[in-house]
């Protein structure tokens, strides 16, 4: 069994309200109603509850928890702990599941017009540098960084033919002009074969991957 690692009041207290703001950001209006995997999980039960384990594995929350809460059970314990005072989830009385306070959300029509593909991503990104740098054209709701072949199923179901080169980002803005300037003002249009490119997704077309553009391009030189 791993051995949890001992921690300061203040390392304990931030990692605390790190647990709490990704838990409340899983449930809350920004993700929940776009987030296919953990809607369902919500609708297998009659009342909306989640086993804290299928929380406690999702990639960010092991990440976060794995110095304090390596093994499951430490994991269900803290979390339960550290999101009691939540305004967005509540815990049951056996401390082993959690649900959305109040109604559950709708789907997202306009999900698709306020988000944005980004390829050729800088070396040495992360969530938070991307959140950063497109968030310097207007306020960004979710980052998302996804791998070559990555299996789509916790991607909204809006998002599914949403494709990029290589590693790339879907990136959720507030609304529909702050896409529309990402497009335009974030892409690098001396570079584009190496420098970033920012496509919008559109309504009923799939975002076509810049191997495929690029390849399509030179057969046309070459005929």
């Amino acid at each position: 069994e791993a051995r949890a690692a001992a921690l300061s009041e203040e390392e304990e207290a931030e990692l605390r309200s790190k647990v709490l703001a990704q838990v409340d950001f899983y449930f809350g209006d920004a993700n929940l109603p776009t987030d296919a995997f953990l809607l369902k999980a919500c609708r297998k039960s009659p009342e909306g509850w989640v086993p804290l384990g299928v929380v406690c594995k999702f990639n960010k929350m092991r990440a976060v928890l794995k110095r304090r809460a390596p093994e499951v059970q430490q994991a269900i314990t803290f979390v339960a702990s550290a999101v009691a005072g939540s305004e967005v989830v509540e815990v049951d009385p056996t401390r082993t599941r959690l649900r959305r306070r109040g109604d559950m959300p709708t789907s997202d029509p306009g999900l698709r017009a306020r988000t944005v593909v980004g390829e050729n991503l800088p070396q040495g990104h992360s969530v938070e540098s991307l959140t950063e740098l497109f968030g310097s054209v207007g306020e960004v709701t979710v980052v998302r960084v996804l791998q070559p072949g990555q299996d789509r199923a916790r991607l909204p179901a809006e998002l599914h033919d949403a494709v990029g080169r290589g590693v790339h980002c879907l990136v959720e803005y507030a609304d529909e002009a702050c896409a529309a300037r990402a497009v335009a003002e974030l892409s690098d249009k001396d570079n584009w074969r190496r420098g970033l490119q920012v496509r919008r997704v559109e309504k009923g077309r799939k975002v076509k991957p810049l191997r495929e553009k690029e390849e399509q391009t030179e057969a046309r030189a070459e005929a």
